[in-house]
């Protein structure tokens, strides 16, 4: 005051400060819906010790979240995958909050989902694999695929792509392999899809070994299966058969071998045959040709004439060869109900020789092909004989008493004896046969009586054409109208016959009847059923 200054008051302390300067070097570490971050405390603390940070965390210009904590290091969670955040730390001391640090970016990610609708195509010793990308990524992009192949438990190849389709190669036909995808980004790698399954494979190769049976109006065709099915089962094959140019006729069958009928005897036709499996059919095997054929019809017009001790034969080529090229005929020569002499020949006209003049002959031809022998034409009956002995007549010379004449004596003449020529003596006159005809078919077949073993088969004649009946003869087949053979018994005119019954199956029976006119055409095949006696 105005007297002067007091003595001094107690001493009390200050420590000048400020706010400290921002923390350092900021690094985030991305995470599932979160970040890691750490810094380094700022180089000046304004004098006074930090106490703590403030850690600040933006999306865009908006403030997500905001934390305190006494540590340098800091795990942030709650945030969105995929969504880009700014990250800012200050230092706090006493003073106050120091300035922001420079932000640093984080986009929290993490592996995405597998792919899913996994499609595998099978090709030929390879597979098509498509899939569709996963519907979440993790927040991060998708940058590439892993294709993994297993057979069984071993794995077969894996493949890394950048695309949602591939190609695998190398692969087994027949061989089933499961295929799984995952996803990868720049977190990892997906878990693996569901597995896809697929099998290789190919269309088949052809089929092996054909072969053709003809017969009538058709064929049989047989084959061996194709020697590698392309690795999946053959299911059906594809029977082709071609005339020439015209348009093929196709069947399909699942067996060999196949019965195709309703084609022309005496046409060749080409036969081929392809397999066929769930990929696609094979290419045709190698081309066989077949011509249908059946028997041929038997000659006609059969003309014979008697000679001494044998005949003449002459006879027309049928009209209808079977389908097949003659190859000759065959005569048969009978003497009642017996087959005395049988020969083959090539040509229409032949000589019958060493028959007993006297004896009546039936005689009938049938014509040959490479299927087999047609039934007998109409028969001929002829009687061998001898030719006429004609005796010339004697002539005796007429005697001529020569004239007593008296002297002079003259010579008697020289007189040539007359010349007498021999009487014209014709032939003896042979009455004809008289006419005959074939008989009608026998009629009223039908079983009559059967036993455990045989099944005994009856029928009657109403026309036998003029002359009794000799011999029936019993034609038997497995089929209804192919195939007939004569069934071997004795000569006989009884309107019966005893058959062994088929094991199973049926049996068709059909009758021609036998005079000296010649032959009935056959009866309709009546079927024989077995049956327990």
């Amino acid at each position: 005051n105005s007297v002067g200054e007091s003595v001094a008051s107690d001493s009390t302390f200050v420590t000048p400060a400020t706010i400290p300067a921002a923390p350092l070097a900021i690094t985030t570490l991305r995470q599932n819906s979160g970040a890691a971050l750490s810094w380094t405390a700022p180089s000046n603390d304004g004098g006074d010790p930090i106490i703590g940070y403030w850690v600040r965390v933006q999306e865009g210009n908006n403030v997500a979240a905001s934390f305190m904590t006494a540590e340098t290091t800091y795990s942030i969670r709650g945030l969105d995958n995929g969504t880009t955040y700014s990250v800012t730390v200050s230092a706090i001391n006493s003073v106050g909050e120091s300035v922001a640090s420079d932000s640093t970016f984080v986009t929290p990610a993490t592996i995405p989902l597998a792919p899913h609708t996994i499609i595998a195509q099978r090709l030929d010793h390879a597979a098509d694999i498509s899939w569709t990308a996963p519907p979440n990524d993790g927040g991060d992009p998708i940058i590439g695929y892993w294709v993994q192949v297993q057979e069984g438990n071993d794995v077969a190849a894996s493949f890394l792509t950048a695309e949602t389709t591939y190609l695998i190669r190398g692969l087994d036909n027949g061989t089933t392999y499961g295929v799984t995808v995952s996803a990868i980004n720049s977190v990892g790698e997906s878990v693996a899809s569901d597995s896809a399954f697929v099998t290789p494979a190919t269309i088949p190769g052809p089929p092996r070994s054909l072969i053709n049976v003809r017969r009538d109006s058709g064929f049989d065709v047989s084959w061996e299966a194709p020697s590698n099915d392309g690795g999946d089962p053959v299911t059906a094959f594809q029977i082709q058969v071609q005339q020439g140019t015209r348009p093929p006729t196709r069947f399909i069958t699942t067996e060999s071998p196949y019965l195709i009928r309703g084609l022309d005897n005496g046409t060749t036709y080409s036969v081929t045959v392809s397999a066929i499996n769930s990929v696609g059919e094979s290419v045709a095997s190698e081309s066989a040709e077949v011509t249908p054929a059946t028997i041929p019809d038997p000659p006609t017009s059969l003309n014979m004439t008697a000679t001494d001790g044998g005949a003449e034969l002459k006879w027309c080529v049928p009209l209808n060869n079977g389908g097949a090229p003659l190859t000759g005929y065959r005569v048969r020569v009978w003497s009642e109900a017996k087959v005395i002499a049988e020969f083959d020949t090539s040509i229409s006209r032949v000589s019958v020789t060493g028959l007993t003049n006297g004896e009546e002959y039936r005689i009938t031809v049938t014509s040959l092909n490479s299927v087999g022998e047609s039934v007998a034409s109409q028969p001929g009956f002829m009687t061998p004989t001898s030719p006429p002995i004609i005796e010339p007549p004697i002539v005796e010379p007429p005697i001529v008493e020569p004239p007593v004449i008296e002297p002079p004596i003259v010579e008697p003449p020289v007189i040539d004896p007359p010349i007498v020529d021999p009487p014209i003596v014709d032939p003896p006159i042979v009455d004809p046969p008289p006419a005959v005809r074939p008989p009608s078919p026998p009629i009223d077949v039908a079983v009559i009586s059967t036993t455990r073993k045989f099944v005994t088969v009856g029928w009657r004649v109403v026309d036998s054409g003029g002359t009794p009946v000799i011999d029936f003869i019993v034609h038997v087949s497995r089929y209804k109208n192919r195939d007939f053979t004569v069934w071997s018994d004795a000569t006989s005119a009884t309107p019966r016959v005893e058959l062994r019954k088929p094991r199973r199956g049926s049996l068709y029976v059909r009758v021609i009847a036998v005079t000296r006119g010649g032959e009935s055409a056959p009866t309709h095949p009546i079927r024989v059923v077995p049956t327990r006696g």
